[in-house]
């Protein structure tokens, strides 16, 4: 389940207070975890995906909103994800999401979650 995946990676390095949101290091790692990268999507083009999946937010001087996603925003990433890796095409996006997620999201489903 994507929720569970969400929750397992985020929050980790969070400071006291802050809310439950996936910083970039997590994403990273996330990633990682799950063999995400391929000939078109290296590990340099990570930070790619994680602004891709973003909102813009009008303050990023004195906030760090900008570096804390949010559910939605990690949907986002990982469609990023998906069309920034090797033989994606447009008319195919909800098939290669769908093989994306069935072949390396289910790496990071905790496993309380997989039984469920």
């Amino acid at each position: 389940t994507l929720q569970a995946v969400y929750k397992a990676y985020s929050g980790r390095k969070a400071g006291p207070g802050i809310g439950n949101f996936m910083s970039f290091g997590e994403f990273q790692d996330l990633l990682e975890q799950i063999d995400a990268y391929d000939l078109e999507f290296p590990r340099q083009r990570a930070g790619l995906a994680f602004r891709l999946g973003m909102m813009t937010q009008a303050e990023e001087s004195y906030a760090s909103r900008f570096q804390e996603m949010t559910f939605i925003e990690f949907q986002h990433a990982l469609g990023a994800v998906v069309s920034l890796r090797a033989n994606f095409q447009y008319n195919r996006m909800a098939e290669l999401v769908n093989i994306f997620f069935t072949k390396h999201l289910f790496r990071a489903v905790p496993l309380h979650a997989a039984k469920a």
